[in-house]
């Protein structure tokens, strides 16, 4: 099973004086100039049988299946604004499209993935193909949210993604099936209800959704997942009253619901959703250890964050640093010190030009990281 995959650089000197030129020039623009570059990274994926679209305008994504020669939406790709996610932080809810968020697009692990940023919270929406057991290639997506409170103050954080899924609306269709039984009506189940995945399917594509995380059952589950009509979550700002068995008016959709709960300042939550097609086996067993690099990034994600918004680390535990890229500390840093970084940045990709030393993916990621901390 190949959850993602990582790639290292080592290229010819024509290739690495190619690649590297670019990346002088993208990353040296961005550290000087501004975080516009966001809109020069690719935001469509193709993958195996995925095809991944990001919306930057609307902060929003769609998904498709290869069905044959074409691909198939495995939920509402007409009105790209029906499906969202929604961030509750101190008893107010906002849309992550909401003008509260700074937003840009990154490349981390080598997809593109969201950043958003409030005065309280820094969030990322982090994409990752996923190939099942019972498929050859990538046939779904792992979405992974973090949320870390980069305030000096508790922040009381929640979130909820909301699909507005489709496949199961034929005449006579189910909308969704669980493990045990057929969901054709309004249902809620609790993240610890036992309940691993629901299907939403028709005769040419089918859609899963994990409700126990496969890698890890110690991982924090939804506090609960919401089956409903469309327009009863979209007039809610978040929750509303539970109407067992009621009917979802051939508009079915199925909501993510993580409550809110307090962080500490430089506290982290980090909330996984996987989004496949159709592998029942393989959401019923557990594949220990098999993302453990990705969790490593996601940890230095968090340092990161911490570290750029110089807030003292709750847990004390040290960032995962690259050779000879050094952080930034001192809140009193002037521009003549941003300026020296950036020389010594770029010097480092001179040194690779040269073939001195060998810098792989992650090495340059880092390097773009903290540019964009010293621009």
């Amino acid at each position: 099973m190949i959850l993602y995959k990582k790639r290292c650089f080592y290229f010819p000197d024509f290739f690495r004086v190619y690649l590297v030129c670019i990346t002088i020039f993208v990353l040296f623009l961005s550290g000087c100039a501004s975080s516009a570059n966001s809109k020069e990274i690719i935001k469509d994926i193709k993958e195996g049988n995925i095809h991944l679209v990001l919306n930057e305008r609307t902060a929003n994504f769609s998904l498709f299946y290869l069905t044959g020669q074409s691909y198939a939406p495995l939920f509402n790709s007409r009105e790209h604004v029906a499906s969202y996610t929604t961030v509750s932080i101190n008893g107010r809810n906002h849309q992550l499209s909401g003008r509260i968020f700074k937003q840009s697009v990154q490349l981390i692990e080598g997809y593109p993935a969201y950043k958003f940023e409030s005065a309280d919270l820094s969030i990322y929406q982090m994409f990752t193909p996923v190939t099942t057991s019972g498929f050859n290639e990538a046939n779904g997506i792992m979405i992974t949210y973090i949320l870390t409170n980069i305030s000096q103050k508790d922040v009381n954080a929640g979130l909820r993604l909301l699909l507005d899924t489709e496949l199961g609306e034929s005449r006579r269709g189910i909308p969704f099936h669980l493990e045990s039984y057929e969901v054709s009506g309004e249902t809620r189940i609790e993240g610890n209800s036992g309940q691993k995945f629901w299907i939403s399917q028709n005769e040419n594509a089918s859609l899963m959704g994990s409700v126990i995380n496969p890698f890890d059952n110690t991982a924090r589950v939804p506090d609960y997942v919401h089956f409903a009509s469309w327009n009863r979550f979209n007039r809610a700002s978040w929750s509303f009253r539970y109407s067992a068995g009621r009917s979802l008016s051939n508009d079915s959709a199925v909501c993510y619901f993580y409550e809110p709960e307090v962080l500490k300042s430089g506290e982290s939550s980090i909330f996984t959703i996987f989004l496949t097609a159709r592998d029942i086996q393989w959401y019923n067993v557990e594949h220990p250890r098999s993302i453990d690099a990705h969790q490593s990034v996601v940890e230095h994600l968090i340092e990161t964050e911490i570290e750029s918004h110089h807030i003292e680390n709750p847990r004390g535990v040290t960032a995962i640093e690259a050779p000879s890229v050094s952080p930034r500390n001192n809140q009193n840093d002037n521009e003549d010190t941003d300026v020296e970084v950036l020389l010594m940045l770029q010097s480092l990709l001179h040194q690779f030009i040269s073939g001195e030393i060998d810098l792989n993916e992650q090495d340059l990621l880092e390097i773009e990281n903290a540019m964009n901390r010293h621009r």
